[in-house]
């Protein structure tokens, strides 16, 4: 019927809505996730750092005899270990920078740099309606269309086995 193909022809085009719009939270989820790994390079860098200044006071203090051996090489463990995390976090910050130059179409070197996250005002804040949100969100949710539309297709295989057959039949069981 007419009615049931455009009820299937809108059902399809949310779906694909929908699709775009996880791609986008996918790609916002991506950016928080690249400004933190840059984050933490950037904290991760100054720790190798201050490690790499006290190496020489280290070397120096061990030749003086003022520490062991064993804390030198706890040192140089520690410094190896930073190297490595630091090493490690760049292959995954590269690795989230070509997804994101993917996602949004643009040339794979790697290169991409981030803006800033945008300031969030006192007046935005102060406009949020949380139960107002929160209709809309219920309104635009397409787990919630896609539950409601499996729940009304049950209900009509139901309805279809009840008129069609006995209540003792297996189809019926089934649907129901």
């Amino acid at each position: 019927t007419t009615g049931k193909l455009q009820k299937d022809s809108a059902a399809a085009k949310r779906q694909l809505k929908n699709a775009q719009d996880l791609t986008v939270v996918g790609a916002e989820s991506l950016y928080f996730a690249i400004l933190e790994l840059e984050q933490t390079k950037a904290t991760l860098q100054r720790n190798l750092d201050a490690v790499n200044r006290s190496m020489e006071e280290m070397e120096l203090r061990y030749r003086l005899g003022q520490i062991s051996a064993l804390t030198l090489e706890q040192v140089k463990n520690g410094r190896a270990a930073l190297r490595s995390s630091l090493s490690t976090l760049e292959m995954n910050l590269r690795r989230c920078t070509l997804q994101m130059q993917s996602m949004v179409g643009a040339s794979l070197n790697g290169s991409l740099v981030l803006g800033p996250l945008p300031e969030l005002s006192q007046g935005l804040i102060d406009t949020m309606d949380y139960e107002q949100d929160l209709a809309e969100a219920r309104d635009h949710s397409y787990d919630l269309f896609a539950a409601r539309k499996k729940l009304d297709e049950a209900s009509d295989t139901f309805d279809d086995a009840n008129e069609a057959s006995a209540r003792n039949t297996y189809n019926y069981r089934t649907a129901r």
